[in-house]
C-alpha cells in the first residue's frame, strides 16, 4: 500500500500460497481462503471453502507484515 496505512482484506477462494509474501503500511490484514459475503457495499462475513485447493500454505520464506492486526482463516487439515 502507498500513502497513509489501510485495512486489506483478501478472500481468494483458491487459497493462498506464500513464499516471501510482505505487507507494509497495512493496519489491519485479513486473508481468507474463501469467499466475502458482501450486502450494500460492505462485507458481512466471508464462506470458508473446504476442498483441497483452497490451502493456505506458507513457506520457508514466509510471510512479512507490519501490521497492527492479522487474520488468517482457512481450513484446518493436518498431514
Amino acid at each position: 500500500m502507498f500513502g497513509k496505512n489501510a485495512a486489506v482484506v483478501i478472500a481468494n477462494p483458491n487459497g493462498f500460497d506464500c513464499n516471501g509474501c510482505s505487507f507494509i503500511n497495512t493496519s489491519k490484514l485479513t486473508m481468507v481462503s474463501g469467499q466475502s459475503r458482501m450486502s450494500d457495499g460492505a462485507i458481512t462475513g466471508f464462506k470458508i471453502n473446504n476442498d483441497l485447493t483452497s490451502d493456505f500454505i506458507i513457506h520457508e520464506l514466509g510471510l512479512y507484515a507490519i501490521t497492527q492486526m492479522m487474520s488468517i482463516s482457512s481450513q484446518e487439515r493436518l498431514s
